[in-house]
């Protein structure tokens, strides 16, 4: 039995058998010769084109199941696998180096990558994955060749927790959730998409978890037990670690089974004062959570979060449509609907602003209005129509 620490990054315990995903070995790059250089790049862009058709294909996936929100995160891979900087970066390399396109699209996604990481924001940084993913599902159609199905979609034939060094958003969307017991991670973060990804299912979720993998090298038979809101993680537990953990789960459950009955009672303090419980949220997906767990509106509904990663900014009728269905759940409380607060720290790649001494302080959120007053005027005419379904506030 070993103990492990890491990072709580979705709420929940798991304990059972454990999967590696992504150990495969990575189809290796190599060079072209020079009479086929042209068929290579031709190559290249007609897998670009076909990752870009497998990741648009999973965001319509999780919008039909209700995950508009987290549908976001592929819609913007799609974008990336078609960027014409991306392309015409690795054909570049095709045509100089002599590198065939696996190469080719590593070596062009790597230098945003790193860009991207060096971001002094945590949720910016993480978007440096999201690079590397697409490159690395585009190398893989690549690899295997003309007609190749989806890059990628690992499958599993019994319940398990998942374990890897890290995990690319494409691979934990397209993991089954009906056998997956919980994530565990090398690498990673809270703001990772992998995590992003487990909250919105309710899959308990470790990361950071240093030495994971070497642990595991010893016993491939051996279970693993995790917590997902407090990072501990036991590989090989025993039968004491294993009563516990099930007493710890079945308190879990109970807590939960007495908030969500306890969620629709007045929020009152024992000495008569009357508590106006409101949701901070970042998008439609988190509006019903939130008023299953008993919030009476929203007082912060942060639409940053609708016009980041992607290649240009939501239209009306985009917004609309968001904003809408927050309104809807909320009826008749009030939704608070935040302008855009993009800019300084939070960049966007379709609204270039020069670094500044301090972005908190700098051309940054309603400063832009005189320069981008379309993004304001559309997204001010969308929260006046989405008030016809209740009442909404604007920040």
């Amino acid at each position: 039995m070993r103990r492990l620490r890491g990072v709580g990054a979705s709420a929940g315990l798991a304990r059972g058998p454990w999967i590696h995903v992504g150990g495969d070995e990575a189809p290796a790059g190599g060079t072209v010769a020079a009479e086929a250089v042209e068929a290579e790049v031709e190559r290249l862009q007609a897998a670009a084109g076909r990752a870009a058709d497998d990741l648009q294909a999973l965001a319509e996936r999780m919008t039909a199941d209700g995950r508009a929100a987290e549908a976001g995160i592929f819609e913007a891979q799609a974008a990336m696998a078609l960027d014409p900087g991306l392309a015409d970066a690795a054909a570049e390399r095709i045509r100089a180096e002599g590198e065939d396109g696996i190469a080719a699209i590593r070596a062009a996604a790597e230098p945003i990558a790193e860009q991207l990481a060096a971001i002094d924001d945590p949720l910016l940084a993480e978007r440096a994955a999201d690079v590397r993913d697409v490159a690395e599902r585009i190398a893989r159609l690549l690899a295997a060749g003309e007609g190749a199905g989806a890059a990628g979609d690992p499958a599993f034939d019994q319940p398990a927790v998942v374990v890897a060094h890290e995990l690319p958003p494409s691979v934990a969307a397209t993991l089954p959730r009906d056998r997956l017991l919980g994530f565990a991670l090398e690498t990673g973060s809270t703001t990772a998409h992998a995590s992003i990804l487990a909250r919105a299912y309710g899959i308990p979720a470790v990361v950071g978890v240093d030495g994971l993998l070497a642990s595991l090298e010893d016993d491939a038979a051996a279970e693993i037990a995790l917590d997902g809101t407090t990072g501990e993680l036991v590989v090989a537990p025993d039968a004491a670690i294993g009563a516990e953990w099930d007493r710890r789960t079945a308190a879990r459950q109970a807590t939960l089974a007495a908030d969500a009955a306890e969620a629709g009672l007045p929020a009152v303090t024992r000495d008569g004062l009357e508590v106006t419980l409101l949701a901070n949220i970042g998008g439609p997906a988190e509006a019903q959570r939130a008023v299953a767990a008993g919030a009476a509106g929203v007082g912060l509904f942060r639409t940053e979060f609708l016009f980041a990663e992607r290649q240009a900014p939501p239209d009306e009728v985009e917004q609309l449509a968001a904003y809408a269905a927050v309104v809807a759940a909320f009826a008749p409380h009030p939704v608070t609907i935040r302008l855009l607060d993009v800019g300084g720290d939070k960049p966007l790649p379709y609204l270039p602003i020069p670094p500044e001494a301090n972005p908190f302080l700098g051309r940054r959120a309603i400063r832009l209005a005189d320069t981008q007053a379309d993004l304001f005027t559309t997204q001010l005419r969308a929260a006046y129509r989405a008030a016809a379904g209740g009442p909404v506030k604007v920040m």
